[in-house]
């Protein structure tokens, strides 16, 4: 509050930059161990950098689908992205990185690669020393739904793009898939995402999107088949099993699908509400009336803001065994 209010500058900025910054308009005292710097006297004065700084980027979104994930660096006018053919673009004069100049260019390449290792290298070696606990399985499914992670850590340096495909390969007929299946235009989504699995056979994302295609389509029996195959390139994914109980339950087979929600919820337990909904409602119609009440209660406990949260307690005040 009374603060400055934003402007645009010219200075490149970022993410690690933001909380020093907000550190600094709030009179607070910064950690001399954060690696940004606060923009303060840019967004005050227009001052900006005395001189231009390398900026990490990283998407690990591709792993989820086998293939590479990406490690760049925006130095100057270069940016310069580490895969399986590496990528190099002049800012300058192709904002848009439309051409990739990495083979026209080979020393500033790999003069841009070794700095990428360097700064690879020193973010690793302060992240060995933190002592911190993997993240537990609901919070990788929860990233995993943001696009964040692709199933797990980040990939170190070592194993983040030997032997695995480049991303570029696979992922434009994903986006584009996904792209129609945004706008409702589903035969085109079908086919996109037919186009990578035809790519590539382990391709998860794509089948299970495919998946979830075919459910919104109401094309339950061939639902299960595709998911029955996300299934098979990545069992533990909680997202997978959820929807395949779906696609179970849509085709009348209930004791299927209960299997696939308890699993779900087995993986991921606190991301997967729908889970005990669907439980609930399977209970419920078979006359388990008491354990569709529990279901409803895990499930009210999740998720608290449920329209019709009223009703479901009155019926579990009436069924619920004490």
């Amino acid at each position: 509050p009374g603060g400055p209010k934003g402007r645009r500058i010219s200075e490149r900025a970022g993410l690690i930059d933001v909380m020093p910054t907000v550190l600094d308009l709030t009179g607070v005292k910064s950690s001399a161990r954060l690696q940004g710097s606060s923009l303060r006297a840019a967004i005050e004065g227009g001052r900006e950098a005395d001189r231009p700084r390398a900026q990490y980027c990283e998407s690990l979104v591709a792993t989820q689908f086998r293939c590479a994930s990406l490690t760049g660096i925006v130095e100057g006018g270069w940016k310069y992205i580490l895969a399986p053919r590496p990528e190099l673009y002049d800012l300058t004069k192709d904002p848009g990185e439309r051409r990739n100049v990495a083979d026209a260019e080979p020393a500033i390449a790999l003069r841009m690669r070794e700095r990428l290792e360097a700064m690879l290298q020193e973010l690793e070696a302060g992240a060995s020393g933190g002592g911190e606990a993997a993240p537990d399985p609901d919070t990788v499914q929860r990233l995993q739904s943001l696009g964040y992670v692709g199933g797990g850590a980040a990939p170190g340096r070592a194993v983040s793009y030997a032997g695995r495909e480049d991303p570029k390969d696979f992922v434009a007929w994903t986006d584009l898939g996904t792209l129609y299946f945004t706008k409702n235009n589903l035969d085109e989504a079908t086919e996109a995402y037919q186009k990578a699995l035809a790519q590539k056979p382990d391709f998860l994302l794509a089948w299970l999107n495919l998946g979830k295609l075919q459910l919104a389509r109401k094309d339950y029996a061939n639902a299960v088949t595709t998911l029955e195959r996300a299934l098979a390139v990545k069992p533990d994914s909680a997202e997978v099993n959820y929807f395949l109980g779906e696609a179970y339950l849509e085709v009348k087979k209930g004791s299927k699908a209960v299997v696939y929600f308890y699993e779900a919820l087995r993986i991921a337990p606190k991301s997967m509400a729908d889970a005990h909904l669907r439980l609930a409602l399977l209970y419920h119609a078979a006359g388990y009336k008491d354990r569709a009440a529990a279901e409803y209660e895990q499930f009210l406990a999740k998720r608290p803001d449920y329209k019709n949260k009223e009703k479901l307690l009155q019926y579990i005040k009436e069924n619920k065994k004490p």
